[in-house]
């Protein structure tokens, strides 16, 4: 029998065993949390995409267009027993659902010296429950 074996290279790689196999969660890695507190606040804004086209640019590709969404507070990152300082992991909230079979935009944040510092910035999919979607 072939088993996969997996090379632990991060704590993360080792840890993520610990978190319950029934939950959605976002892992971040950033170098700026190197500098901040654990339980430094991560803001996330939740933006669906729309995609139309502009008349005026027709024979191209039609561009995004954001449409305001939901915003989230992350206060307290999932514990760990080899925690990181460049990486945190939090748990989404149960009763996320968003339109399902939709495209996404999730954005992160953090407050820091009288500005806010980007941490991450990405598209995901929704399934047809309205959940996140695995990739």
């Amino acid at each position: 029998m072939n088993r996969p074996w997996r090379i632990a290279h991060e704590p993360f790689d080792r840890d993520y065993q610990l978190l319950p196999g029934d939950g959605v969660f976002l892992r971040i890695w950033s170098p700026q949390f190197e500098h901040l507190d654990l339980n430094a606040p991560v803001m996330v804004s939740l933006e669906k995409v729309k995609h139309f086209s502009d008349p005026q640019s027709q024979g191209l590709a039609p561009r995004p267009k954001m449409v305001l969404g939901r915003r989230l507070t992350f206060n307290q990152p999932v514990s760990f027993p080899h925690p990181c300082a460049y990486e945190r992991t939090y748990a989404l909230p149960a009763d996320l659902i968003l339109k399902p079979l939709t495209e996404y935009q999730i954005s992160g944040w953090v407050r820091g010296q009288n500005k806010s510092i980007p941490l991450f910035e990405f598209n995901f999919h929704t399934d047809s429950q309205g959940r996140l979607a695995a990739y």
